[in-house]
């Protein structure tokens, strides 16, 4: 199983390495996903990089290898929205089987953060993601939320640590009417601020 792998396992080593631990510990979880693992190696150790993120992950890992066939492909999705989805990852990780077999709600993630991520800072909300069906009427919900393509960009271009907000028109960077007085914080902003890993953690 590790042997069609080796070239790519000594060429990425030096990344590898710090998670030597986890994989000789979890070996019988590990060895037989590494299809998996090596496909989407980039996307997980971005992740691996959020040592907060990744720290509160630690103790679900061996669930969420197991799980890669089914959340790999969600992966590349969540690493583009990455600035508003780290802060729920966590959470939603307990969610997993009932989220991953609907790709359009990492699509669409920054949608769903900008117009459900409140809810997920509220403590005990988030249970609703235990109600039957809900997996299938967010990612139904993912595709149909009004969401501009400006918003959309600029969010993709904070990913990327670009400032593109001559993008938003100011009505829609939260001004009032004629984008005169002070910005209102919108959902998005939110969810960036650290008190919201607080919040979210305290409803996990």
């Amino acid at each position: 199983m590790v042997e069609p792998h080796l070239d790519v396992l000594i060429e990425r080593f030096d990344d590898i390495e710090p998670h030597l631990e986890f994989c000789l510990e979890h070996a019988d979880v590990v060895v037989p996903h590494l299809n998996e693992i090596v496909e989407y190696l980039d996307d997980i150790l971005f992740f691996a990089r959020e040592r907060v993120l990744w720290t509160r992950l630690e103790p679900l890992l061996p669930q969420l290898v197991v799980r890669l066939p089914a959340l790999g492909p969600h992966l590349p999705n969540l690493r583009r929205h990455a600035k508003l989805v780290l802060p729920y990852l966590p959470l939603l990780a307990h969610h997993a089987d009932r989220l991953a077999p609907f790709l359009p709600i990492s699509q669409h993630a920054d949608a769903l953060v900008h117009y459900l991520g409140w809810a997920l800072q509220v403590p005990g909300l988030h249970r609703f993601l235990y109600l039957p069906g809900v997996g299938r009427a967010l990612s139904y919900l993912a595709v149909r939320l009004p969401f501009s393509g400006a918003v959309r960009e600029k969010s993709d271009m904070q990913h990327l640590g670009e400032r593109k907000t001559d993008l938003v028109p100011a009505k829609k960077r939260g001004h009032p009417a004629g984008g005169l007085g002070p910005p209102r914080r919108t959902v998005q902003q939110l969810s960036l601020r650290p008190e919201a890993w607080s919040l979210a953690s305290r409803t996990a």
